[in-house]
C-alpha cells in the first residue's frame, strides 16, 4: 500500500503542476494578445477653419470689379472652402437675382500663424482647375473684431507669403 500512496502522491503532484503550467500559460497568452491601453492619446489636429475660428459662411460687401458688381460668399468647413461669386451687371447694390454665379472649391492647409500679418494665419489654398491640374496659392486670413480679411492676390509674389490683407473688401459672418 505504501507504493500505491507514493504513486498517488506523485500523480497528484504532477497533475497539479501541469494544471499550474496550463493556468500560467493561459494567463500569459491573454496578456500577450490583448493590447494595453495607451498611456496618452494625442488629440486630433485642428482643421484649418477651426484653427482660424472661421467655420461657417462669410459674405463680402457689394463691390465693383471689371465692369460688374459682385458679392462673394466663402463657406469654411474643416480643411475646405467653397467660394460663390454672384455677379450683378446692373445693380450697384447687388440686389435682386444675379446675372451669373461662379463657384470654386478649394482645400486649405494652415501652415501656422502669419509671419507678416499680426493675428493672421498663413494658409495654402489649393484649387483644382477645370483641366484637372491644381493651383496652390499662399494666402493670409485675418479675423479682426468679427470681420474676415484676406490677402490681396494681386499684391502677392509667387512662392512668397503675403505681407498684408486687403481691408477694402471685408467679409462678415452670415447670421452674425
Amino acid at each position: 500500500m505504501k507504493g500505491y500512496t507514493n504513486d498517488l502522491k506523485r500523480s497528484v503532484t504532477m497533475i497539479l503542476g501541469a494544471m499550474g503550467c496550463v493556468i500560467g500559460l493561459s494567463a500569459c497568452s491573454v496578456e500577450a494578445s490583448s493590447p494595453g491601453a495607451p498611456a496618452f492619446e494625442f488629440p486630433a489636429p485642428q482643421t484649418a477653419s477651426k484653427a482660424m475660428a472661421a467655420d461657417g459662411a462669410w459674405v463680402s460687401n457689394c463691390y465693383y470689379n471689371q465692369g460688374n458688381y459682385m458679392k462673394e460668399t466663402m463657406d469654411f468647413k474643416d480643411n475646405a472652402v467653397s467660394v460663390t461669386v454672384d455677379i450683378f451687371s446692373f445693380s450697384s447694390s447687388c440686389s435682386g437675382s444675379p446675372t451669373s454665379t461662379a463657384k470654386v472649391q478649394a482645400t486649405l492647409y494652415r501652415a501656422g500663424s502669419s509671419f507678416w500679418v499680426s493675428g493672421g494665419h498663413d494658409v495654402e489654398v489649393t484649387t483644382t482647375l477645370s483641366d484637372g491640374s491644381a493651383k496652390m496659392q499662399r494666402t493670409v486670413f485675418l479675423i479682426e473684431n468679427g470681420v474676415l480679411f484676406v490677402s490681396d492676390s494681386d499684391l502677392t509674389s509667387a512662392g512668397q507669403w503675403p505681407y498684408s490683407v486687403d481691408r477694402t473688401r471685408p467679409y462678415r459672418r452670415v447670421g452674425g
